[in-house]
């Protein structure tokens, strides 16, 4: 069971979420960057910042944050120049 204690990181990157659903790109972004910069190792976050930069068609800051997110996340499969 998930605990009831949600962590001030989750809390911005829930919002994030709310924001980007409601198409607010730039607050979207920067509930996420609280979120990164509280947990640095929150892979949501930089999910959450790497999609909303794409959204924003951002390419070179979408390229870094696909390069943080695959860092944190361990994941290196991701093809961060598409």
């Amino acid at each position: 069971e998930k605990s009831a204690k949600t962590s001030p990181a989750e809390k911005y990157c829930t919002e994030g979420d709310e924001f980007y659903k409601q198409n607010k790109l730039k607050e979207a972004l920067s509930s996420y960057k609280k979120a990164a910069k509280l947990d640095p190792k929150f892979t949501k976050a930089f999910m959450g910042i790497w999609q909303t930069y794409r959204a924003l068609e951002d390419k070179k800051n979408a390229k870094v944050a696909c390069e943080q997110y695959s860092k944190v996340s361990g994941d290196d499969s991701i093809d961060c120049d598409r």
